[in-house]
C-alpha cells in the first residue's frame, strides 16, 4: 500500500527548514512509514527504519545529530531493535500521512475504514484499547512495559499534566507513553517499572 503525505505550512516548517539535515530525516520517516502493524520484521504501525543514513546523502555523523534534535524537538520517537533503528512521527504540525488505496484516492476518502476507537483518559490522554493493553504487557511481548492497568494510569496522569500544562499536542499518545513519559514514570517508580529490553530516543520535547 502507498503512502500519501501532505507538508502543513506553519511557523514550525519554516525553522525546521533551517535545519537541512532534520528535515530530510523527518520526510523520510513521514513518507515511508508502515501502515500496518508487521509482527514478521517487528514493526509497528507508522514506524520505519532509518538505519540507511548513507541514502538520504549523510554522514552517520550528520544522521545521529538529526536524529537527536528531532527527538528533542518532540517529532519522533525511535527504538533499536538488532542492527535497525525504527523511528515513528509523532507531530503532525509538519507532515500529515495517508494511505492510498489501488484507485489512486487517499485511503477514506471513498471507502472509510473505523478507526479503533480511542478512550479518554483523565483530561486529555487517548488511547485505544490494543494501545493500553500494550502498554501494560509491552508490544509483542517485549519492549517497555508497565506492568500493571495503575501503572499505566500514572504514566497517563504524567502525561495529561505536561499536555493541560504546555499546551502540546502529539500524533500518537501511545507513543509518547512508550518514550519520555515511560522514563518520567521509571524515575518516579522505581520498583514497580519493568526493566526495557530495548532503548528508545524520545525525550520529552524542548522545541526552540
Amino acid at each position: 500500500m502507498d503512502r500519501s503525505i501532505r507538508l502543513i505550512n506553519s511557523s514550525r516548517l519554516k525553522t525546521l527548514l533551517k535545519h537541512h539535515n532534520e528535515f530530510i530525516l523527518l520526510t523520510v520517516i513521514a513518507s515511508e512509514s508502515s501502515p500496518v502493524d508487521c509482527p514478521v520484521s517487528n514493526m509497528t504501525k507508522g514506524e520505519t527504519s532509518i538505519s540507511d543514513y548513507k541514502s538520504y546523502g549523510m554522514t552517520e555523523q550528520n544522521y545521529r545529530t538529526a536524529k537527536k534534535n528531532l527527538e528533542k524537538w518532540g517529532f519522533i520517537t525511535s527504538r533499536v531493535t538488532g542492527k535497525l533503528t525504527m523511528a515513528t512521527l509523532l507531530d503532525s504540525t509538519i507532515y500529515v500521512t495517508e494511505n492510498i488505496t489501488p484507485n489512486g484516492m487517499p485511503n477514506g476518502k471513498k471507502t472509510p475504514k473505523k478507526k479503533a476507537e480511542k478512550v479518554k483518559y483523565l483530561e486529555t490522554v487517548l488511547l485505544s484499547d490494543k494501545e493500553f493493553e500494550n502498554l501494560i504487557n509491552g508490544w509483542g511481548g517485549e519492549g517497555r512495559k508497565y506492568g500493571s492497568k495503575e501503572n499505566v494510569l500514572k504514566g497517563a496522569e504524567i502525561l495529561d499534566q505536561y499536555l493541560r500544562s504546555h499546551g502540546k499536542k502529539y500524533q500518537s499518545h501511545y507513543a509518547v507513553m512508550q518514550g519520555w513519559v515511560y522514563d518520567r514514570f521509571c524515575q518516579d517508580n522505581p520498583r514497580e517499572a519493568s526493566k526495557p529490553k530495548k532503548e528508545y530516543g524520545i525525550k520529552e520535547s524542548d522545541w526552540k
